[in-house]
């Protein structure tokens, strides 16, 4: 729960034997699911809803370091960084890391995860550079 703020505060309020239901894409939240419990996903290159979906459920569940690796990853490539590199650096570190100033520099370019999705960098850009 460390890696959700929203789940945290959930947890905190009511015994961890309880039931939840939640209601959202299967799919998409097993995404995240995983991303909680192991730091690592797989995010889908041709289907546009389900990775945009994703996102959306991160946001909502406040799953920001999740958000700020789509974003830092995203920049990071289209500014020409090959994306091998980046994976070996994921792999090296057994984890997704928390890239705030590509992040950071995402948001002043593209306005945000939305507007990203607007003009055609997400989801391609996520994983190879994009002209636009």
């Amino acid at each position: 729960t460390e890696r959700s703020p929203h789940f945290e505060a959930l947890f905190a309020r009511s015994p961890r034997e309880r039931t939840y239901f939640i209601d959202v894409d299967p799919a998409a939240f097993g995404i995240l699911l995983k991303y909680m419990r192991h730091a690592e996903f797989d995010l889908p290159r041709r289907d546009v809803g389900l990775f945009r979906c994703v996102l959306a459920l991160a946001q909502r569940f406040e799953i920001r370091g999740f958000i700020e690796y789509v974003k830092a990853r995203t920049y990071a490539i289209q500014r020409g960084r090959d994306p091998r590199e980046w994976l070996t650096f994921l792999d090296r570190h057994h984890h997704p890391i928390e890239d705030s100033d590509n992040a950071d520099a995402f948001n002043g370019e593209y306005e945000g995860v939305d507007e990203a999705f607007v003009t055609g960098i997400l989801p391609d850009g996520f994983f190879e550079r994009k002209e636009v």
